[in-house]
């Protein structure tokens, strides 16, 4: 009955599947059969970026950590170095911090990475030394780039990574 009444306005409702889909069930599997592919593509890129965006940032982590030790041992070793430069020798042991001498602390630092082999394990390293004077403190920054694992489209391919260090000398009783 319904489809007579559709033929009559001149409306067909095997060519328009919107119209009184009920009466032809073929017709309705047609028009849902491609609606759940952009979905499941869509989450499928979703989850493909969720994974490079994890899988890179851990790599940036476990470098980061990596560069935090290594950055810490070689403030230890610059304040060492530091401490037993020549102001030592000239003004004699403090009673209680001992006086950092800049380039003896930056040597102490250079030789450090060297000894680990810093350089060959992250290419491309680059530090610096400051020294704090009242704290008698030695402070080493080490930045580092990192060749993402996994690049997002859009994004850097590589990123900098950088951590610091603090070590200083005391005079023990």
């Amino acid at each position: 009955m319904s489809t007579r009444r559709s033929a009559s306005w001149g409306l067909d409702p095997h060519l328009d599947p919107h119209l009184e889909p009920h009466l032809d069930p073929a017709a309705r599997r047609r028009t849902d059969r491609g609606s759940v592919t952009p979905l499941i593509v869509g989450f499928a890129v979703v989850l493909a970026l969720g994974i490079a965006l994890v899988t890179d940032a851990t790599a940036a982590y476990l470098q980061r950590s990596g560069l935090s030790t290594l950055a810490d041992g070689a403030a230890l070793s610059g304040a060492d170095a530091g401490a037993s430069g020549r102001s030592t020798y000239t003004q004699g042991v403090p009673a209680d911090e001992l006086p950092v001498d800049l380039a003896a602390a930056r040597a102490g630092v250079a030789d450090y990475l060297r000894q680990v082999r810093a350089f060959e394990e992250y290419p491309g390293l680059r530090w610096s030394v400051r020294v704090d004077a009242a704290t008698s403190s030695v402070y080493v920054r080490l930045t580092a780039p990192l060749d993402l694992p996994l690049a997002i489209p859009g994004g850097p391919e590589e990123a900098l990574v950088s951590a610091e260090g603090e070590g200083s000398t005391s005079v023990d009783d």
